[in-house]
């Protein structure tokens, strides 16, 4: 079957971050694959995009050149000779943007294949390149919301946290005046941000009789339904009162972010009368994982003659607190056969940190390294040698890269709190 891509649906007023979550379906055994996503640049401006859960998937996989035309592509491809295979309901990317329409536009979101074509390239046995599967979708919508002075007001407060961190946010509301009955829904990405216990509390007293942990159900990850009925008269409550508070960890990686959105099914009603719903003003919360600078290591290029033995350097930069590096070494083994690691140079750095068990059958080192304390190295610093004798032929080119595959990249520091902050790999060429 064709892959299926489900893009979620936002909204909120001009001026807010509004985030889209992109997840997959019959995502099996595929190669690669590529397309652009569009959307309507007087409504959205771009702001941001993470890509998460998929082996190889980076910022380098996007091109950012039309994002102020509405226009973002995407490429991936992956090193693993059958493909990979990532279970239905998968989130591979989150896109952000900044609401810039005015109240009452709306902007779809949705998979083309203009300007960069839409293909989806599946492993087969006996095809050689494998095929096209092609892609369904379902697109996602972000609507401008219209400020109503009748409204009641929820505000939810906006956070900057560092990976790991617990933290609180609160959710208040405003022009909450003799009301009988409320009902919303709060949607946030549980692969950025997870609530932990208490989950939810109630900081502020003297609020609506029997508002309690009863009319707020967190049972289901990534959705806070609130549901109350009143017992007796309305209720009111003051300006900026705080319903309730919202207990969170960060488990994304660096750089992400979530948003805290009000949504359907929604239900205001004033005491006594008839039902009507007089709605929500929402101001959506937004929290962001801070930036920890990634390490970037550099493999050393060079020219060679056939069967000449030579070394490459691999030095580095940023690379500061750094608890524990991994990564793969991969690099065309009938063009470059391995002979050794050496001249180490880094704290703890022995023979026993290289894999090199498929060095020369297949051109893999796997790297493992760890310190508690964390380190700093000076730039440029050439922390070991990989060495080679040269096998391929004059006007033969060979990379040496970074890679994630067969053993992941992760790359932690004292304050990542064992989230991935990645890693800057640049590759070498002979």
């Amino acid at each position: 079957p064709p892959l299926q891509v489900n893009i979620s649906s936002g909204d909120g007023f001009n001026g807010d971050v509004v985030c889209l979550d992109f997840d997959i379906e019959n995502f099996d055994s595929i190669l690669s694959f590529q397309s652009s996503i569009r959307w309507d640049s007087t409504v959205l401006s771009f702001q941001s995009v993470e890509p998460m859960n998929l082996p190889s998937f980076n910022q380098g996989n996007f091109g950012f050149e039309f994002v102020s035309s509405g226009i973002l592509t995407v490429s991936w491809n992956t090193l693993a000779t059958t493909g990979e295979t990532i279970p239905d309901g998968t989130q591979i990317m989150q896109v952000c943007f900044n609401i810039i329409g005015d109240c009452g536009q709306a902007s779809q979101v949705f998979m083309s294949d203009d300007p960069a074509p839409i293909e989806v390239v599946n492993y087969t046995a006996g095809e050689v390149g494998g095929n096209d599967i092609g892609l369904l979708q379902q697109e996602g919508t972000v609507t401008v919301n219209c400020f109503d002075i009748n409204s009641i007001n929820v505000d939810i407060e906006d956070k900057e946290v560092c990976p790991g961190e617990t933290f609180t946010i609160d959710v208040t509301v405003s022009n909450f005046d003799d009301i009988g009955k409320l009902q919303f829904n709060l949607k946030y990405n549980e692969n950025v941000i997870t609530l932990v216990n208490p989950k939810v509390s109630f900081p502020q007293t003297g609020g609506c009789f029997g508002f309690n942990t009863g009319s707020v159900n967190v049972a289901t990850p990534g959705l806070v339904k609130v549901n109350w009925n009143s017992t007796g008269l309305g209720c009111s409550l003051p300006d900026n009162f705080i319903l309730f508070r919202l207990h969170f960890q960060a488990v994304g990686p660096v750089g992400s972010n979530s948003t805290i959105s009000v949504v359907n099914p929604i239900l205001v009603d004033k005491w006594g009368g008839l039902v009507e719903d007089i709605g929500i003003n929402n101001n959506n919360g937004l929290v962001n994982i801070c930036n920890i600078n990634s390490p970037t290591l550099v493999v050393a290029s060079m020219n060679a003659n056939p069967g000449d033995t030579i070394c490459l350097p691999v030095t580095v930069k940023d690379f500061e607190e750094i608890t524990r590096l991994e990564y793969t070494l991969s690099w065309e083994y009938n063009t470059l056969q391995f002979l050794n690691v050496q001249n180490l140079n880094m704290s703890g750095l022995t023979q026993a940190n290289f894999n090199t068990a498929q060095a020369v059958s297949l051109g893999i080192i796997g790297f493992e390294w760890l310190d508690n304390n964390g380190m700093d190295i000076p730039d440029q610093t050439v922390i070991f040698e990989l060495c080679f004798r040269v096998l391929g032929d004059p006007g033969d080119c060979a990379s040496v890269i970074f890679a994630d595959q067969p053993f992941p990249i992760q790359v932690e520091t004292i304050t990542s709190n064992n989230t991935d902050v990645g890693l800057n790999g640049q590759p070498g060429t002979v």
